[in-house]
């Protein structure tokens, strides 16, 4: 998931990410398919009406009020993968499997009154609310919590 930002390697073609040499399926290559681009810049145009569909990749838009605002983190339990953009900010990116399972979400990002969260999850995974709390959150490791 990472890639090298110094040295000799950086500009090496073994640093690119994305699909080069095409997509196999049970060791045959799989042709004609459609990859569609998408812009993070402007997540104004998105569409919220339809309904979760399980396993399948989607935006999903929270909104909530706040009285005063705080440096706070976004408890993320629950969601598989995926990017999460608060009042337009992106926040940062997720997975489940950890350590962390939350996303630091400085008060600066956050204004009183009316905010946004758009969660963009990869792995069709969904929770009716988040939380915002206020010490991060960890994955369990062998029933302890780290």
């Amino acid at each position: 998931m990472g890639r090298v930002n110094y040295g000799h390697k950086l500009l090496a073609d073994s640093q690119h990410k994305g699909i080069r040499t095409g997509v196999c399926v049970d060791l045959h290559f799989h042709l004609h398919w459609k990859q569609y681009p998408l812009d993070l810049q402007d997540l104004s145009q998105l569409d919220f009406s339809k309904e979760w569909q399980a396993g399948a990749p989607a935006f999903y838009r929270y909104d909530f009020q706040l009285d005063h605002t705080l440096d706070t983190y976004l408890d993320m339990t629950g969601f598989g993968k995926g990017v999460v953009f608060v009042n337009g900010h992106n926040l940062g990116r997720f997975w489940e499997v950890g350590p962390t399972t939350s996303l630091y979400v400085p008060h600066g990002f956050l204004k009183e009154g009316a905010n946004s969260l758009i969660v963009f999850e990869t792995e069709g995974r969904y929770q009716e609310t988040l939380q915002l709390v206020q010490q991060p959150t960890f994955k369990e490791v062998k029933g302890e919590n780290l």
